[in-house]
């Protein structure tokens, strides 16, 4: 941030306001604003980890099926 001074943390991380700062939010956000953020941040990051965790098991059931069904392709006798 101390890069780009012109760019909207609240845009940047949240998607929220304007990409840049207008001349009022030229101080950096208070704590109670960055904490706020902050804990958005980690909520969000805890979604992603439940849905990455649902979409494991959901890969691994389909896994299991293709192996179930190549497996069974291997052992039925071919029809004329």
């Amino acid at each position: 941030m101390t890069t780009y001074g012109q760019l909207n943390p609240d845009w940047l991380l949240l998607g929220k306001g304007d990409m840049l700062r207008q001349n009022s939010q030229s101080a950096l956000p208070d704590a109670a604003q960055l904490k706020k953020n902050i804990d958005t941040l980690q909520y969000l990051v805890e979604l992603q980890k439940e849905k990455i965790a649902q979409l494991e098991k959901e890969l691994l059931v389909e896994k299991e099926k293709v192996s179930s069904l190549s497996a069974r392709m291997n052992e039925e006798p071919i029809l004329p």
